[in-house]
């Protein structure tokens, strides 16, 4: 009972959060992940090939709710339960090959993101990251760009089935969770470009996009076995909206110049567990533009596109993972790219 009293109590703070906080960076193509970055974490660290796992803060949750409930008849129940029951620092490396098929340029782009998940005792998670990338872009008759880019980010997610259905939270043994999540970030890049008769000018750029979630998980499979457990299968549908609002600045002309564009993204995700330390996943992204505001004399092209990929997760012990992914983007007339990481968690 006090889980929930003490959600409720908290759902303002959620709310402002995803009021500004709903970023996530689109001038960086690989951050542009939005929301379902913490939804990935989440369920990275929930997602367990073994049945009936206790959850990390066993019996206290219920004695919190006792506690809540004594306390109204004034005889309070001690108990220490901690406030954060999970948390995962995070480092990934992340690599994107882009071929723009309107001028025939391709860019190759590093990056590299250092993040912490928290998830509480309530339900409410909290996912700080940095990162920094650089790319390099190369145009036919030598032209040629180089864009470093730095981002940082916030986001926030509540799991409010258990408050619907008046249970405590115990994200280990949840069947179903729905989660309402929101991603804020600012990008701050500076881009150097050579044209093919040597002019350099320089153009920065201030990114905010803001982006907002409903992620629904569901095990459609439970994990059989018992030394080795495997078979776990998990369904996670994702539908999002993005916003990014965009200004550049032309040096050393100084012409400052306004886009914006909303997306709306609808992200299908497979997690299956293979053993009991090994997990691949399967997801697919169909990406809509919705709003578009771009430089004068520019017109606005709306499309449909899509990106697929998968994921490899190995445990390396009880407090470490190790994940591997590639994805390709597809269908969209203005570029194709190829997406590789690798993340390392350590939860502590």
């Amino acid at each position: 009972m006090k889980t929930i009293y003490s959600t409720i109590s908290f759902f303002p703070f959620f709310i402002f959060l995803l009021i500004i906080a709903a970023p996530a960076a689109a001038q960086n193509d690989i951050f542009d992940q939005g929301s379902s970055g913490i939804i990935d974490n989440r369920n990275d660290t929930y997602f367990s090939p073994q049945e009936n796992v206790k959850n990390k803060i066993g019996e206290d949750v219920h004695l919190e709710q006792l506690n809540f409930m004594a306390k109204i008849n004034g005889t309070p129940i001690a108990t220490n339960a901690p406030f954060w029951i999970n948390r995962v620092a995070s480092a990934t490396y992340n690599f994107q090959a882009k071929h723009q098929t309107t001028d025939g340029s391709d860019i190759d782009q590093n990056g590299g993101t250092v993040g912490l998940f928290m998830d509480s005792r309530i339900g409410l998670s909290v996912n700080p990251s940095i990162q920094y990338s650089y790319a390099e872009s190369s145009a036919p008759f030598g032209a040629s760009a180089t864009t470093r880019s730095f981002t940082p980010a916030l986001g926030a997610a509540l799991e409010f089935l258990h408050i619907i259905e008046n249970t405590p939270y115990s994200p280990n043994s949840e069947v179903t969770s729905l989660v309402l999540a929101g991603t804020v970030g600012y990008t701050d890049s500076s881009k150097d470009s050579l044209s093919s008769s040597q002019i350099l000018t320089t153009t920065d750029t201030s990114t905010w996009t803001y982006n907002a979630a409903l992620s629904l998980s569901t095990y459609l499979k439970h994990s059989v076995g018992e030394s080795n457990q495997y078979g776990g299968l998990l369904l996670t549908i994702i539908p999002s909206y993005s916003y990014s609002d965009n200004r550049a600045n032309l040096l050393p002309t100084g012409i400052m110049t306004r886009t914006s564009s909303g997306k709306f993204s609808l992200k299908t995700q497979l997690d299956y567990a293979l053993t009991y330390a090994v997990k691949l996943s399967v997801f697919g992204t169909w990406d809509h533009d919705v709003n578009q505001i771009v430089p004068p004399g520019q017109n606005a092209i709306y499309q449909d596109w899509g990106e697929f990929g998968g994921q490899l997760t190995v445990k390396l012990g009880k407090s470490m993972s190790l994940k591997a992914g590639y994805s390709y983007e597809a269908f969209n007339s203005l570029y194709y790219s190829h997406k590789v990481l690798a993340t390392l968690n350590y939860t502590f």
